[in-house]
């Protein structure tokens, strides 16, 4: 499922996602060019019809959460 990363903390990650996800399933996440095993903590739909995700990050590798770190942080073009 091809997310938008929002906010890391720890191996706790809220994207927002096309489509819901129910609290325990797990979801195999594509960030960019990474691709990240999860297990959903909830789902909460926006205004917009997409929806608010929370994983918790499984098997999280140094380089994984370094690349996951630098797209959050990197500042939009503009």
């Amino acid at each position: 499922m091809k997310v938008e990363p929002i906010e890391f903390s720890k191996d706790l990650l809220h994207v927002v996602a096309e489509r819901p996800c129910a609290p325990g399933t797990p979801v195999k996440l594509e960030v960019g060019e990474l691709s990240l095993n999860a297990k959903s903590h909830g789902t909460k739909k926006r205004a917009d019809g997409r929806f608010d995700l929370r994983v918790r990050l499984i098997g999280l590798q140094r380089g994984q959460r370094r690349a996951l770190l630098a797209m959050l942080t990197e500042a939009p073009p503009g």
